[in-house]
């Protein structure tokens, strides 16, 4: 495992829910969480956050955190942690989002076993889509997997019509990902995508420039906080027994 790190993209811009990351969650913002449950992986190399705003940069050296500055001028998270991940010495990278507070520990340690010494270039952790308005709901990003293959992405699935049969083969795609760091370090080399721009899907510009992408299926859903509404789920699920636990530790750190 000493061949993975974790870096954390972030920044206060989000447009559904303005710094959402630094929203308190317990008395810790949730960039904060999200660090700390990485943490709680043994045998990671190095937890980073790399965000583009001081008041981020400030909240995590607080809590002692390992942080880089990067350019606000990135597209996305993937090309943020790709600035980031020079500093690191790990074979690979994992992303994961700053607004998973919910994301369990044993989950991106299982991510990491499938890994394992497999070639492709990027992974991406996916759950089954479990109601039929997950189907329709522009804020998650959904995607369709063949033989571990994701052949597409998407916010509003566009095949078939029947509900049912969508639900065998679409899943909802978390903000958990591994990039080869080779290929990360030249990802800015590939050819920029209009449709991923405009759908703000990072993933597809990786299909767009025919790189080959695994998804890792979970059975469980992590509620994402997309937008204030999502604070419901989030708070439904911290009260569970084994969340309970993971915020024990958090909290108590």
């Amino acid at each position: 495992m000493e061949n993975f790190s974790i870096i954390i993209p972030a920044r206060l811009a989000s447009t559904r829910f303005p710094k959402k990351v630094i929203y308190d969650i317990f008395g810790l913002p949730m960039i904060e969480h999200v660090r700390r449950r990485a943490l709680l992986i043994r045998g990671i190399k190095d937890v980073i956050v790399a965000t583009c705003d001081e008041e981020i940069f400030k909240i995590v050296k607080k809590y002692e955190g390992h942080v880089v500055m990067t350019s606000p001028d990135h597209i996305n998270g993937t090309h943020r942690i790709a600035e980031a991940a020079k500093q690191v010495d790990s074979e690979n990278i994992i992303l994961l989002q700053g607004d998973e507070p919910c994301i369990e520990p044993q989950t991106i340690k299982n991510f990491i076993d499938f890994i394992g010494l497999k070639k492709s270039n990027f992974y991406n952790v996916i759950c089954p889509i479990i109601n039929n308005e997950a189907l329709y709901d522009i804020s998650s990003v959904k995607c369709a997997l063949e033989n571990e293959y994701i052949k597409s992405c998407f916010r509003k699935s566009p095949y078939i019509t029947d509900e049912n049969i969508q639900k065998q083969y679409i899943y909802k795609m978390l903000g958990i990902m591994n990039f080869k760091k080779n290929f990360l370090l030249n990802i800015n080399k590939l050819v920029p995508s209009k449709l991923s721009e405009m759908e703000s899907i990072e993933q597809l510009q990786l299909i767009d420039n025919h790189i080959d992408m695994r998804g890792f299926v979970i059975d469980k859903d992590y509620p994402s906080i997309n937008n204030i509404s999502d604070l419901e789920g989030m708070n439904i699920e911290l009260e569970k027994k084994d969340q309970k636990q993971i915020l024990s530790l958090i909290l108590n750190n």
